[in-house]
């Protein structure tokens, strides 16, 4: 039960986080305006890296898409791979 409820705060934290970055309400609703210099874009930054950290609880990992990419694209920078993802282990095979 308790797991549950820690999904659901995750979950619809998460989600708040997203409609936020979204800015549907065109900065009508903003918790610090962005007219003001530096500060303006820190609510903006502190949302995207909750919205970030809810995704990674929930186990997607921004990181293998990054690596995709470069396999993709033909870059072969073992030590920008990580050691236990499944693409560097895959790749490491084809060589």
């Amino acid at each position: 039960m308790k797991k549950f409820l820690v999904d659901m705060i995750v979950f619809f934290g998460g989600c708040f986080c997203f409609i936020y970055l979204l800015n549907p309400f065109a900065g009508w609703i903003e918790f610090i305006p962005d007219a003001l210099p530096f500060f303006g874009n820190l609510d903006e930054v502190t949302a995207t890296a909750m919205f970030l950290g809810c995704l990674s609880y929930f186990g997607y990992e921004g990181g293998r898409i990054v690596e995709a990419l470069r396999i993709l694209s033909g870059r072969k920078d073992k030590k920008l791979l990580t050691d236990n993802s499944k693409i560097s282990k895959s790749e490491e095979t084809e060589s």
